[in-house]
């Protein structure tokens, strides 16, 4: 009835079959080459590369990813051929590729792509610049920031936001200083009163994850729908602001907590009711925090996997020894809880990272539980 997954082709494979006569034969096989292309990436590279000017979109999509991956510098040019390509999803392909690729070559098309005639490319232009240079692309996202487009304005927004996160664990690295902060939080309050809602929206919530409190009541109207956004992805933004939310002090936390409880006791489960009940037990409302905790304990793997990430997104400390006992044989995947358990941070946590960083034989999860240790050392005074 149900046919099996395709195996991923070898690498000899990818390259026999990029020349099929069948589009999706071809766009497949440029897929699996860019995930087995490591083997001999620059031959790898050459032979993809010519399906970037194939007559199906897909497959000069696919060719585009694969480039991407491979960090074929060598072919830039051809990647930024097809920027302005007639097909929109091939179009943003090219950007991101460009951006995977990196180089000085790849920036200043990037720089291009920035202010192209296509929304679409400006938007990914955008990131792109940001990801190869952090202080360029501050600058493109402080004009950004007016743009008229509500899609690539939300974007500065949230891309401004990341520059400055007080937490570390959303910071976007840069060399970006204080009076590149105070321009950012300037720029960002001036969009909190827009009258595109998303916009408004996206600066008051870039606003919280910089560190400014003064835009709860903002992001509060928002969880609590007083606020509209128009879009396919409202629940994940209002996911996202929940997070934002269990971080705020001073004078609006009572607000702030007003509005989480408000949605974290909702009858009905949702994304945006966990990720309130994670905010909640942030800030310490201990039955948020028993509502977590006892999830974690569920007999349902799947409920103690959602659990997890929830433990993690409220820093939770009673969670701790719930996740230690899930690490034996609690069927969750065993990274999920390392990195939880490098949010949590306490000092049995500190020592199963330990053990797992120095003798586990996965190395993936050796790595995981270093970086887990990291954070927690970034947080011990």
């Amino acid at each position: 009835m149900f046919g099996l997954t395709p195996l991923r082709r070898n690498f000899d494979a990818a390259v026999r079959d990029l020349r099929s006569p069948k589009p999706a034969v071809r766009a497949s096989a440029a897929h699996d080459l860019g995930l087995v292309g490591d083997e001999d990436p620059r031959r790898a590279a050459a032979a993809v590369a010519p399906l970037v000017d194939d007559t199906h979109a897909d497959v000069r999509g696919a060719a585009l990813s694969a480039l991407g991956i491979l960090r074929a510098r060598q072919h830039v040019e051809r990647i930024a051929s097809r920027v302005d390509d007639g097909d929109s999803t091939v179009r943003q392909l090219a950007v991101v590729a460009l951006a995977e690729v990196g180089g000085e070559r790849a920036l200043q098309a990037l720089r291009g792509a920035a202010t192209s005639p296509y929304a679409d490319v400006r938007y990914q232009g955008l990131l792109g610049v940001l990801s190869l240079d952090a202080r360029e692309g501050f600058r493109l996202a402080l004009d950004a920031l007016g743009s008229d487009d509500p899609w690539i304005a939300s974007e500065a927004a949230e891309q401004l936001g990341r520059l400055f996160a007080r937490d570390p664990d959303e910071r976007t690295p840069s060399p970006l200083g204080e009076d590149d902060r105070a321009r950012a939080l300037v720029a960002l309050r001036g969009r909190t009163d827009e009258a595109a809602p998303r916009v408004a929206v996206a600066a008051a919530m870039a606003l919280l994850r910089a560190g400014d409190d003064e835009a709860a009541p903002r992001v509060c109207a928002f969880v609590t729908a007083t606020a509209t956004v128009d879009g396919a992805d409202r629940q994940d933004l209002a996911v996202d602001a929940m997070e934002l939310l269990g971080a705020v002090t001073g004078e609006h936390h009572e607000a702030a907590r007003r509005a989480l409880t408000a949605v974290a006791w909702r009858v009905i489960p949702t994304p945006e009711r966990a990720a309130a009940r994670a905010a909640l037990a942030r800030v310490g409302d201990a039955r948020a925090a028993e509502e977590i905790v006892g999830q974690l304990r569920s007999l349902l793997p799947g409920r103690r996997e959602a659990a997890v990430r929830l433990a993690r997104l409220a820093r939770l400390k009673e969670a701790e020894g719930a996740l230690l006992s899930l690490l034996d044989d609690g069927g969750v995947d065993a990274a999920i809880v390392i990195d939880a358990l490098g949010a949590v941070g306490g000092e049995r946590a500190r020592q199963a990272l330990g053990q797992i960083a120095r003798t586990h034989e996965r190395s993936d999860l050796r790595d995981a539980a270093r970086e887990s240790l990291a954070r927690i050392d970034e947080r011990t005074p």
